[in-house]
This record gives structure tokens, C-alpha cells and sequence, in this order.
């Protein structure tokens, strides 16, 4: 009953009313609670309503409102020195700071990620030459010349996503940091007396463009995630396909153990080993050489020095061996000193991984041949060769490469003998984003194909890249330029 309907209710008792026979008041109560949950229920229907119109209606507003900036973190000052909290988008997330005369910087960090530049700050009052030198966790991030004299933040050592470092010292994990005094001609610890000692850890974009050699920024960048097929240990990576190389089996070791061993089939005639090996804490010439055997045979000794975890992306080139295929092969290799005893170091890592390389492409004059890839990786996209241009190396004087407009490609370029060029002979290459040259030298045919060097451009309007002689004059071999073209679908 509505109030209307009691009021007419009343209404028509009042007309009837009989003062021997009273309406009762029970009644009366009992109707007027009635109405006033049904006025209540309907108040908070259309509170509800109400909300839920203004939510709609206001989405913005209340959900959408933009996040509340980063507070960056305070510069962090101490005995005279102050630590930036942020130096261009780098955000300071350890810092410390010596007095005059302290011996070396000790202490633990804990790595928020693995996109860190390490800033050290050393100054003295010494005549002879000092050095700087960090480690974390016993693995040295960098060593420079103690002679800073003005404001912080010193020189960058950046170590980004797929650094050694990172397998070494993962995130979330405490590690730890020393900065200390060397000597700048011995190298050995040196005291500190007359040295004072910063440090500032900052986290700082995945910038890995500008850390690709002669990379123009704009070129196409990636880091590859794992994929299918690819060999994974405690953060290290053999991937399954580098370029047109394929992977036939890997082995990585644990921490600390003194030798590895491998077993493979070879399916072609060339087959690449690639190494992983840590125990170059230190700087590389005065560590431990990686001693590689096959089947049992004599061992070669090679540099122990390991700078990525994704072991594909070194610079360093296959080790090539013969084997027929179906040929089952095994591979070892361990940790010698520099009389060629075994030795082992705490925390080091041993890797190989086999590879069958792709057939190389013979370029060749009536002086002089070379071998190039047909395929080449750059920046992590897959570029397959579109064209290549030759030039004998005694008759000819420039060479030319048209270059395609709207895309980025990659221009391969070099010379090829199969004996020693004459000393002192430079050739130059222009027609990039800046001028390139390089010496002339041997090429070994017996090798992996291997271009002399390659430059990276981003999409541009249509040109052309030439090569010259810039000191000298060759009496035989060939000149080379390559144009290389992104994959599609490269993986």
C-alpha cells in the first residue's frame, strides 16, 4: 500500500467511524511500516542505480586517471663526494662512498634486474699512475685510471640482459662488490692511501641498440626469447640456430667443475664448436686457457673469456673441425694454467655447443678468392645476402653497391688473398652513415666464412656504398661489397 492508498484507507474509515467501534491502532502501525520499507527499498534502488550511472558514465575519472610519477631517488653525498640519484633516465640504486685514504670498497647489493651501469669514482694525489678496478662477486666489471678530478658521475660500464655477470650474480640475489686500487704499470693491489673511492650502481634502460658495434640508432633491435630446440643451463643458452648454422648437441658444467664433455653426430663436412668459458674473472691474459681436445687427441689451448650468457652473441668466431657425416664425435675441454695443468676455478662454467655450419659463398677474381655468408645475423634479426659486387684488387679502382630505399639491410664488405697482403694497405668504404676502412689481410678458405666487416643501416632513401683503396696499391686479390636483406618470418 503506497501512502496515497492509506490516506484513502483512512479517509474512508473517517467517513465511517464510529465512536463505539475505533479503528484499531495496531493496524495503523502495521501499514505504516509496510509503506516505509517498501520508501526505503526503493531509496536504495535508486542510490544503487545512481552509482552504477555515474561509474558508467565516468570511466575515465575514476579508473584511468594517470599513475602517480616515479619519485627519482635522492643524490646520495659523502666525504666530499655526491653520487647523482639520477643520471639522464638511469635511476641510482646503490651507492658508496670512501674517505681520503680508505683501503677498498666491501660491501653486498642486491641486483633489482639485469639493465645496470656501474659509474666507479676514483681520485688521487699520487704522481704515479693508479688504476680503479670493480668486481662483484669476484668477476671484474671494469679497471680505468684513478683520475677523476671533476663531478661525479664518472665513466658508464653498462651490463645488460644476457651478460655473463647476470648467470653469476642473478637478481634478487645479495652479491658482492669490491672496489680497489691497482697499480696503473703492475696491475697488482696497490694501497689506497693517496686514493679516495666511489661507486654508484644504476638502473638503466635496455638501451642495447647503442651497444652494437657500428649500429645507427634506428636499426631494427631484439633480444630473441628461448626457443624450440635451444640448449638452456642456469641462465646460459646455445641456441638452436645461429644464422644457418644448426645445433647438434650441447654441454654446459656446474659451477666450479674442472672438465666437460660432449658427444655428437656430424651431419656435414664443417662442423663449428662455440665455447663458453668463465673462468676469466679476471682480465683474460693472466686467467686459466681452455684446453680443447677431440677424440682424445692433443689438446689446443684457447683464450678462457666468456661476456655473454647467450653464448651465440660473442664475437667470437666457430671453431671449425672435419668430420664426415654420420662421424660421431667427442669434444673436451678443461681449465689449464699457462704450464698446461689442469686447474679449476671457484664458480667458472664450461660450455660447448656443436654446430653445423651453412656452405659459405665463394667470391672470386682471376687474383684472389673469399668466402662470405649467405646468411648473417645483426642486432638479432636474420638478413640473408641479396647481392654481392667483386672487383679485382690489382686492375680495379672503385667499386659500387646500389642500396635499396624503405628498409634496413646490411652491407658486408672486404678483400680476399690466400697470402699475405702487403703490409700497411688500407681500403676505405663510404657511402654509409660514416666512413669505414680496414687493412688487407690473409684469408683462411679452410675457415668459417667470414666477412672482413659489416655496417648496419636503419630504412633510408635509395644509395650506394663504394669501396677504394685508401694507402697502397694491391697486386693481387679481390674486393668485395655484400647487400644483405631482412628475412621475413626470420624465426
Amino acid at each position: 500500500m503506497n501512502l496515497e492508498g492509506l490516506r484513502a484507507h483512512l479517509q474512508s474509515q473517517a467517513t465511517e467511524i464510529d465512536p463505539a467501534t475505533p479503528v484499531p491502532l495496531p493496524t495503523i502501525h502495521r501499514q505504516a511500516k509496510t509503506l516505509k520499507r517498501r520508501r526505503t527499498a526503493t531509496v536504495l534502488t535508486t542510490t544503487a542505480a545512481a552509482v552504477a550511472l555515474v561509474a558508467a558514465v565516468l570511466p575515465n575519472t575514476i579508473n584511468n586517471s594517470s599513475p602517480d610519477p616515479v619519485k627519482p631517488p635522492p643524490d646520495y653525498t659523502r666525504h666530499g663526494i655526491t653520487i647523482p640519484g639520477t643520471v639522464g633516465p638511469d635511476h641510482l640504486e646503490k651507492a658508496e662512498i670512501g674517505k681520503p685514504g680508505d683501503g677498498p670498497l666491501q660491501f653486498n647489493w642486491t641486483p633489482s634486474g639485469t639493465s645496470i651501469a656501474f659509474r666507479p669514482y676514483c681520485r688521487t694525489t699520487a704522481t704515479r699512475p693508479l688504476n680503479v678496478k670493480v668486481t662483484v662477486n669476484g668477476r671484474e666489471i671494469t679497471t680505468g685510471k684513478c683520475n677523476d678530478s671533476g663531478p661525479f658521475p664518472g665513466d658508464e660500464h653498462p651490463r645488460l640482459p644476457g651478460h655473463i655477470l647476470w648467470v653469476e650474480a642473478p637478481a634478487g640475489k645479495p652479491a658482492e662488490v669490491r672496489v680497489s686500487v691497482t697499480d696503473g704499470q703492475t696491475e697488482l693491489t696497490a694501497g689506497a692511501a693517496e686514493a679516495q673511492l666511489a661507486l654508484g650502481i644504476y638502473r638503466t634502460p635496455d638501451v642495447s641498440a647503442k651497444y652494437i658495434p657500428q649500429a645507427e640508432a634506428g636499426l631494427p633491435v631484439r633480444t630473441l626469447p628461448p626457443g624450440a630446440g635451444d640448449y638452456l643451463k642456469d641462465g646460459i643458452r646455445f641456441r638452436s640456430k645461429v644464422a644457418g648454422d644448426v645445433l647438434l648437441g650441447a654441454a654446459v658444467s656446474d659451477a666450479g667443475q674442472q672438465t666437460v664433455k660432449l658427444r655428437f653426430t656430424a651431419t656435414s663436412a664443417s662442423t663449428g664448436l662455440r665455447f663458453l668459458c668463465t673462468g676469466d674473472r679476471e682480465r683474460f691474459d693472466r686467467g686459466p686457457s681452455l684446453a680443447v681436445s677431440i677424440a682424445g687427441r692433443r689438446p689446443a689451448h684457447l683464450g678462457c673469456s666468456s661476456g655473454r650468457a647467450d653464448v651465440a652473441l660473442t664475437d667470437e668466431e666457430p671453431y671449425v673441425i672435419q668430420a664426415s657425416a654420420g662421424q660421431t664425435v667427442e669434444v673436451t675441454i678443461g681449465l689449464v694454467d699457462k704450464q698446461g695443468r689442469n686447474v679449476t676455478v671457484a664458480g667458472a662454467r664450461l660450455g660447448i655447443g656443436a654446430y653445423a655450419l651453412h656452405p659459405p659463398r665463394l667470391v672470386e677474381t682471376e687474383s684472389g678468392r673469399a668466402t662470405i655468408d649467405d646468411v648473417i645475423e645483426y642486432g638479432d634479426y636474420v638478413y640473408k645476402l641479396a647481392k654481392v659486387v667483386t672487383m679485382d684488387a690489382a686492375s680495379g679502382r672503385v667499386l659500387s653497391l646500389d642500396t635499396p630505399a624503405g628498409k634496413p639491410y646490411v652491407v658486408g664488405y672486404g678483400y680476399g688473398l690466400e697470402a699475405n697482403a702487403e703490409p700497411g694497405m688500407v681500403a676505405q668504404v663510404d657511402g654509409l652513415s660514416q666512413q669505414l676502412s680496414f687493412r688487407l689481410g690473409q684469408v683462411d678458405l679452410m675457415g668459417p666464412a667470414k666477412l672482413t666487416g659489416s655496417f648496419g643501416q636503419p630504412a633510408r632513401e635509395a644509395g650506394q656504398v663504394t669501396l677504394k683503396m685508401r694507402e697502397g696499391r694491391p697486386t693481387k686479390g679481390v674486393f668485395y661489397l655484400a647487400l644483405y636483406l631482412p628475412e621475413n618470418g626470420d624465426r
